[in-house]
């Protein structure tokens, strides 16, 4: 048959000669929440909500414990603080308006409510990095996991993972300040020159460092869960895998917090409109003439717990999304790095992989008069135990990696 042009069509006609046949191309394995592969960003952001999904009594099922007891304090907290401030809320109805002593303890009363609230905040940030991580060991495989499990694995690593997250802010910080320091000595001699502005812009390369060392440290706390590592060598090990990856490290994080702050607005939704109920149901007018309506201070206690237990069920939604997003960026990195996927499949009895020959051959067709075979009993497989998913690839793992595909240097091997 001839094509448009009058001549045959290539690959087909006289003489064209055997036509290859078609490339096998295995199917990338995926036991668990991503597949076994080179991470993309859609891998990325799908593994965090399948992973949500999959795992929910393991994620927050221990946050739910803490935003419990963060609410029953902050509860009691109220009670005492409504007890002490009644006197000053009489007062200020009597119009006597508010005297030295009153604004001290309704200072006091706000600030410590405060640093309760931080408190309760910090906490339930570090259960759910703690925990959101140690959940990935076994949601790359497939395996299942209880929320008492997570818990024993994390609980050991909780003041490691206080000591990264402390050691990073002391180096941000410390940047932060080294560059701000020229312009807070030369405004202290000088009294505030143009000069001081001039060297106020010293702080922008500054500030764009502590950036630069923040973003490319995410990976320390999965180091730290996965690996086992104290906070100073996970620091290290950190920022030699996180190497050549600063953007995807910065983007990938701030797109899943952004679907994340959506659903976590519509969460706090309910608490607000409570809140703004027990306020103007507890709002009252004073004896003085001509006074407008003011709440109690019950009403603005109530107010007040009523936005904090609401801000502590959005962190709970909010809170396992960026430890799990820096957890997959962990293993995207060990995969093209140090072909961890080998040993993940391993773990997930999916061996070997990558595969190194074609699909099996068809079984030949016994000629007819061929005798029976007599049945065998099969070989009963060894059982061997399988490898951690966070432990090191064998040495000869497949390489065809993308080009950071090279092992980073002077990286130790990991713990399992």
């Amino acid at each position: 048959m001839s094509s448009s042009g009058g001549g045959p069509m290539p690959g087909y006609g006289p003489g064209a000669g055997p036509v290859p046949p078609w490339a096998y191309v295995p199917q990338v394995p995926k036991p668990g929440v991503v597949p076994l592969a080179p991470l993309t960003v859609g891998n990325i952001v799908s593994g965090v909500f399948t992973a949500l999904q999959r795992y929910t009594a393991a994620l927050f099922v221990p946050l739910a414990w803490v935003a419990l007891g963060s609410a029953a304090a902050l509860s009691v907290y109220a009670a005492v603080a409504v007890s002490l401030l009644h006197d000053v809320a009489d007062d200020i109805d009597a119009g006597s308006g508010l005297t030295d002593e009153h604004r001290v303890l309704l200072t006091g009363a706000a600030v410590g409510g405060a640093l309760l609230l931080i408190v309760a905040l910090t906490a339930a940030h570090v259960v759910a990095t703690a925990t959101s991580t140690a959940v990935l060991r076994h949601a790359v495989i497939g395996r299942k996991a209880s929320a008492r499990q997570i818990w024993a694995e994390s609980r050991p690593v909780i003041g490691r993972i206080v000591a990264s997250v402390f050691l990073v802010s002391a180096i941000v910080a410390g940047i932060m300040l080294v560059s701000a320091l020229p312009a807070l000595l030369l405004g202290i001699a000088t009294g505030g020159t143009p000069l001081t502005v001039i060297a106020m812009l010293l702080m922008v390369p500054g500030w764009l460092f502590a950036t630069y060392v923040q973003v490319r440290l995410v990976l320390e706390v999965p180091v730290v869960v996965l690996e086992d590592m104290s906070a100073t060598a996970a620091l290290r090990r950190a920022w030699r895998l996180n190497e050549g990856a600063w953007w995807r490290s910065l983007g990938i994080p701030y797109l899943v917090n952004l679907i994340g702050s959506a659903v976590a607005q519509f969460a706090l939704v309910p608490f607000v409109v409570v809140g703004v109920i027990v306020l103007i149901s507890s709002s009252h007018t004073p004896d003085t003439y001509g006074a407008e309506s003011v709440p109690s201070v019950a009403g603005i206690a109530g107010f007040a717990v009523c936005m904090a237990v609401g801000s502590l069920v959005t962190m709970m939604v909010t809170a396992p999304l960026t430890p799990l997003t820096n957890g997959l960026l962990y293993i995207d990195r060990r995969i093209r790095r140090e072909s961890l996927d080998v040993a993940l499949a391993a773990a997930a009895g999916i061996a070997p992989w990558p595969p190194t020959a074609g699909p099996p051959a068809a079984a030949a067709t016994p000629p007819a008069d061929a005798p029976v075979p007599a049945p065998s009993v099969p070989a009963q497989p060894s059982a061997a135990p399988s490898p951690d998913v966070t432990s090191d690839a064998p040495a000869d793992a497949a390489s065809d990696r993308p080009a950071d595909a090279d092992p980073a240097p002077g990286a130790g091997p990991a713990a399992g």
